[in-house]
């Protein structure tokens, strides 16, 4: 064991506690996350995976932003579902494991709004709906 390597964290929704671990007289750096290996999660001390979820959506928009051009193109619309299936969600598919291994009791509800606001804006860009067109969820999917 690597004593200069090696870190504590504490997962608790009650707030941040300090952890004293020492090994030969020398006390263990105390972080508030750490990216685990398998599956490179983001693991905070609090629990959530907000972090997590925002790096994922924002890996999945960056790709929808590269592939325009292919989506542009006269393609009928189930082409097109089949094109960000295969491209979009095959990026992003780590955002959905890392939400199903949080911590059981958490609050979701901002998390859950937070993958369905992407969805709706995958869909509607694809249908080159705008935000002033006022089309409702239901609508558009």
């Amino acid at each position: 064991m690597n004593i200069n390597n090696t870190k504590v964290m504490e997962v608790s929704t009650k707030g941040e506690g300090v952890i004293n671990i020492a090994i030969n007289g020398k006390r263990l750096k105390q972080v508030d996350r750490f990216r685990y290996h398998y599956p490179g999660a983001l693991i905070t001390s609090d629990g959530r995976c907000e972090v997590e979820i925002k790096a994922g959506i924002g890996m999945a928009k960056n790709t929808f932003n590269q592939s325009k051009q292919l989506l542009s193109k006269s393609l009928n619309k189930d082409m097109k579902k089949r094109i960000i299936n295969a491209i979009i969600w095959s990026v992003a598919p780590y955002i959905g494991n890392t939400y199903m291994h949080r911590k059981p009791g958490h609050n979701k509800k901002e998390d859950i709004r937070r993958l369905e606001a992407f969805e709706m804006w995958v869909w509607k860009r694809l249908e080159k709906i705008g935000w002033r067109d006022r089309k409702t969820n239901e609508e558009v999917l």
